[in-house]
């Protein structure tokens, strides 16, 4: 009962922090003591454990601080008082969360408080697999106390019980990767394991893919399965761990070395006829298995041991049990593990003769971890068909193409990305040509491209077209002569456009009765139209005795266009730039220098459209059609 109080203190923390597992990597690197750590009776620094997230390494250094003795009053009736503790030993720790791995700067993990042994330290490292939640590990210890000349050194032993908490993590599946993500319609999948020990272990898997594929490999080549129409298709790995053990072990003691003490005497004469007691350690990595004693026997077996080994070195040892004197020792044998077989030793005792025979290693179980993900096959979204507001249009203008509702959409002209990523399924164009779309389906990204649509561009009223004025006919005409074309004129009242009623005002000339704004619309058989003006200032003057020759270029433009006048009658020129809304954005009036005049107009950031371009000589305007795109 004395050593209830005993794991109150620090041997409680740090026993909750170095559990024993089975050894899935290299053990952890050494820990670095806090020299700085002084609880008053003892304990830890830091006090807790940190809580630890599945499949994330793990690495944390606790010191320990023990006290050199030991209230052991209350546990034995008032018998014993403050006694020194000699020695504190963690015999057994289960249930941690398998992967994690620890190594205590003390050797075989034994203190030794009274002789002035009270820090050490412990690092706690490796990479926690099991399924996240609370863990109960369970510790065994024992504690050594000077119970006096009368009692001598007591031990007790205790076990007890903790929780460590291990998260889960976010990022979800941990045992293996698959690729791709996802697939569309059909697909081949890639599996990779990511759980791989190597000896003293072996890895195991076990895949179930569904529909009775299935495979059991111990490697990690990737594998392959396939689904061929769209669904969820589950897929479950199971992988086993196993560890080398030791199972069996069979020795054979030879020229009585464990004579000569007072359980084996040699007797004058007979000699020693008693037969050993024999047991045997078996120290694998920091761990030592002691077995049971085999009595009075040279020869021993010991079966179905299952002793899980941490290391693929071994050194086995064989003793004579002497319950009075001490033990006799059969000698030492040390082998690097291969694999799982049978292993020939041979030992020699440091009295003469020795230990002969062999041990079995197999594999146990050492853990399982089942992992089940699910395989996402979409199904792709329908053919989409464009719809289009019409199957052509005029010059200038543009046509709507609207695709299903609900997708993101990838625009094409021909074979030319238009728009390579929008939420928006309508599209305006004012091209002429052959339009697709591929349209991708918000939660999977699957996409399905489409037939294409025709759009065409109807034939357009020529650039050419103006009003001109016909000096000798006194009227207003049309200067183009194409064929199936109607006209509509125009005048402005001063508020609006007004249009002069047929038979005068739907022809290709006007004969206008004053001066004024003129407006002639021209359509064709196709619908496209266009508007030219004109604004009269002085009936009966032709423009041939103002000006000879008049350009205007590039036409159409996209930057700008430059005026080019020559043999101008006049000293002044103003020139005015009209949109096809009667709006005059640019006006200016130019002096002309030698008859001529060149000027550059910026267009730039014009609308694209068409605009006329207004030229206005003495009391004469004339005007030319441009268009920017």
């Amino acid at each position: 009962m004395f050593m209830k109080k005993l794991v109150l203190f620090c041997i409680f923390s740090l026993s909750l922090l170095i559990g024993t597992i089975r050894t899935v990597s290299a053990q952890c690197p050494g820990c670095v003591v806090n020299n700085a750590c002084h609880p008053v009776g003892g304990g830890l620094c830091p006090d807790s454990l940190p809580a630890g997230t599945q499949g994330v390494y793990y690495d944390e250094d606790i010191t320990c601080f023990l006290p050199t003795t030991f209230d052991a009053g209350p546990f034995s009736g008032g018998v014993l008082g403050i006694v020194p503790l000699l020695s504190v030993h963690i015999d057994a720790i289960s249930g941690l969360p398998y992967g994690l791995d620890w190594t205590c700067n003390h050797p075989g993990n034994n203190f030794a408080p009274a002789s002035g042994d009270t820090m050490g330290c412990v690092k706690i490292c490796g990479t926690p697999l099991s399924a996240p939640g609370v863990y109960t590990i369970t510790v065994a210890i024992t504690a050594g106390i000077d119970g006096g000349p009368v009692l001598g050194t007591q031990y007790g032993q205790t076990s007890f019980s903790f929780q460590m908490v291990l998260l889960p993590n976010s990022s979800g599946n941990l045992a293996y990767n698959y690729s791709p993500g996802s697939a569309c319609d059909s697909g081949t999948f890639t599996f990779t394991p990511n759980i791989s020990f190597g000896l003293p272990q072996v890895t195991g898997y076990n895949w179930d893919f569904g529909g009775a594929n299935v495979a059991s490999v111990t490697t990690t080549t990737p594998l392959t399965a396939s689904y061929n129409t769209p669904g969820d298709y589950p897929v479950t790995l199971v992988t086993t761990v196993y560890s080398l053990a030791l199972t069996d072990m069979t020795v054979t003691a030879s020229n009585f070395w464990w004579c000569g003490d007072v359980e084996e005497p040699n007797w004058p004469v007979l000699g020693c006829t008693a037969a050993p007691d024999l047991y045997f350690k078996f120290t694998h990595g920091s761990q030592t298995y002691t077995s049971s004693t085999a009595p009075v026997n040279a020869t021993a077996t010991w079966s179905n041991l299952n002793i899980p080994l941490s290391s693929t070195v071994a050194v086995v040892s064989f003793w004579d049990a002497d319950p009075t004197s001490q033990d006799d020792d059969g000698g030492t044998s040390g082998m690097l593990i291969t694999g799982p077989g049978v292993y020939g030793f041979s030992t020699t005792s440091p009295g003469g003769g020795g230990c002969s025979g062999n041990f079995v290693l197999g594999f146990v179980v050492d853990t399982i971890i089942t992992v089940t993900d699910t395989m996402h096959v979409y199904a792709s979204p329908a053919i989409p068909t464009i719809t289009s507001s019409a199957a052509s249009f005029c010059p200038g203008d543009s046509v709507m193409l609207t695709a299903p509702a609900g997708y993101s959409y990838q625009w094409f002209l021909a074979d030319t990305v238009l728009v390579a990523s929008t939420d928006t399924n309508i599209l305006y164009v004012s091209n002429p040509g052959n339009y697709s779309v591929t349209i991708y389906d918000l939660q999977s990204n699957c996409g399905t491209h489409g037939p294409s649509i025709t759009v065409t561009q109807n034939a357009a009223i020529p650039l050419t077209f103006n009003i001109v004025w016909s000096a000798a006919n006194q009227w207003l005409q049309s200067n183009i002569t194409t064929p199936n074309i109607s006209y509509q004129w125009q005048t402005w009242n001063g508020s609006a456009w007004v249009n002069i009623p047929a038979p005068a005002g739907a022809q290709n000339h006007y004969t206008p009765p004053s001066n004024g704004q003129y407006a002639l619309i021209a359509e064709n058989a196709a619908g496209c139209s266009d508007t030219a003006y004109y604004t009269l200032q002085n009936l009966g003057v032709m423009d041939e005795e103002l000006i000879s020759n008049i350009s205007i270029y590039p036409n159409p433009t996209t930057n700008s266009f430059t005026l080019d006048l020559q043999d101008v009658k006049a000293e002044f020129v103003t020139v005015s730039v009209i949109s096809m809304m009667g709006q005059v954005v640019y006006q200016k009036e130019y002096e002309v220098n030698g008859g001529s005049l060149l000027e550059t107009f910026d267009v730039y950031n014009y609308a694209n459209g068409m605009y006329t371009v207004d030229i206005r000589i003495g009391n004469f305007n004339i005007r030319k059609k441009l268009i920017k795109n």
